[in-house]
């Protein structure tokens, strides 16, 4: 039975362990659908098909207006010195894949809980309200009746994203699958595994300024259980993916205010060199079904 279809009386007795999800291993082409924002509650059912892979993602436009974006990659501006390096760029916003670099005790996520609050504030400066919110409204709809959340810890919260620059000219992020990370099962995402179903995740991103060209999407026919790349070593700058250039995919590519959501756990996928002057701006995380199938958490 769906996480997204259950009721709180099976939820209540589902413990706090990770979810297994069971969803057959084979692909049957990518399939994709584009909506505006306002038609998402038309979708109620979206999550759930995603969820179990008879759907892999889709395109929803007008999730912020082009002037809501204009402002808030103008306002941002005012943190670039709180920038961090990043691969092909940089961000706004401590990833918790990071935080294992940065602290000698994996179980001390205070550096991360204290940026994500930071940031938090930074971009509600930036957007003139809580881009989160925005978002959940959104999604909402299609989530079968859960809430849309972050996780929480105690009194800590999680980032429900972050905000990336991806710079013209320092290439292209390498095809992956998030399953392969080992991110999902360090003890620094430990508490997070305990609330939150991070293997088989969904990706998605809001799209602040599209660059002058690339920056695309590929979605791949390719799911991680049945497909196993030329170049198996993921390291900092990425894998010789050359093997993937003739493989089956579709291009994902909306305008400034437009998101993708889509099962970025299971599906390969990865995103075009930034050609042009102006780089890539995006708001984005992932996001998985709570352990206690009350909530759609995301988080980064």
């Amino acid at each position: 039975m769906s996480i997204f279809t259950r009721r709180r009386a099976r939820a209540a007795s589902a413990g706090t362990g990770p979810v297994e999800v069971g969803a057959p291993p084979r692909s049957l082409g990518v399939r994709w659908t584009e909506i505006d924002a306002a038609d998402t509650p038309n979708h109620p059912d979206l999550m759930d098909r995603i969820e179990h892979r008879r759907h892999d993602g889709v395109t929803i436009t007008g999730v912020f207006t082009a002037d809501e974006c204009a402002v808030a990659v103008e306002r941002l501006e005012r943190f670039h010195d709180r920038r961090m390096p990043s691969m092909f760029g940089t961000m706004l916003g401590l990833p918790l894949a990071n935080l294992a670099a940065l602290t000698d005790d994996p179980e001390d996520r205070s550096l991360y809980y204290e940026d994500a609050a930071r940031c938090r504030e930074y971009y509600a400066e930036a957007f003139g309200f809580d881009p989160h919110d925005r978002v959940a409204e959104v999604l909402q709809p299609m989530c079968g009746g859960l809430e849309v959340a972050y996780p929480t810890d105690g009194e800590h919260a999680y980032s429900a994203g972050n905000i990336r620059w991806y710079e013209p000219g320092m290439g292209h992020l390498k095809a992956h699958a998030g399953n392969e990370f080992k991110t999902h099962s360090d003890a620094v995402s430990a508490q997070l595994r305990s609330t939150t179903r991070t293997i088989d995740h969904f990706s998605w991103f809001v799209v602040l300024q599209p660059p002058d060209e690339g920056g695309a999407l590929s979605v791949y026919d390719l799911l991680f259980e049945t497909h196993s790349p030329a170049d198996p070593d993921y390291g900092e700058q990425g894998r010789d993916d050359s093997d993937f250039d003739d493989q089956p995919h579709i291009k994902v590519s909306p305008e400034a205010g437009g998101m993708v959501f889509f099962g970025g756990g299971w599906r390969w996928h990865r995103v075009d060199p930034i050609v042009g002057s102006r780089p890539r701006i995006t708001y984005g995380g992932f996001a998985g079904p709570s352990t206690d199938g009350r909530s759609l958490n995301l988080w980064f």
